[in-house]
């Protein structure tokens, strides 16, 4: 079950990474912070609504989880921009830092979520 949620979270993530590449793609910006702070936006709030939903469950396995789907997003995020870039390599300090940034960003969000949901699960029982 851990190992499906996790895949299922990644997958979220990784479909809203790609639109949001293909979508500054093809705005031919040249300054795209705009839109990586809007895409930063976005994954802080489904991180903290999803976390809600999943901390109203059983907390425990959700830090897990989205522990785990943290790390992969910054994985993704990694690997994605590589593709879109033509990259032939990967650097591993690139990848060091988008991981934290997976961390940093999806992490509290889901921490928050999951800790609300559970206190308001707690208060219905």
């Amino acid at each position: 079950m851990i190992l499906k949620n996790i895949l299922v979270r990644s997958l979220a993530f990784a479909l809203v990474l790609v639109a949001a590449v293909l979508v500054v793609r093809l705005s031919g910006t040249t300054d795209p912070l705009g839109a990586g702070l809007a895409i930063f936006l976005v994954c802080a709030v489904i991180s903290l609504v999803w976390g809600f939903f999943d901390g109203r469950g059983a907390a425990r396995p959700a830090l897990v989880v989205w522990l785990v789907t943290a790390v992969v997003l910054g994985v993704v995020f990694t690997v994605g921009t590589a593709i879109v870039d033509d990259a032939v390599t990967l650097d591993a300090a690139e990848l060091g830092t988008d991981v934290l940034l997976g961390l940093f960003l999806v992490y509290p969000a889901a921490l928050v979520g999951i800790g609300i949901g559970a206190l308001t699960s707690r208060g219905r029982n």
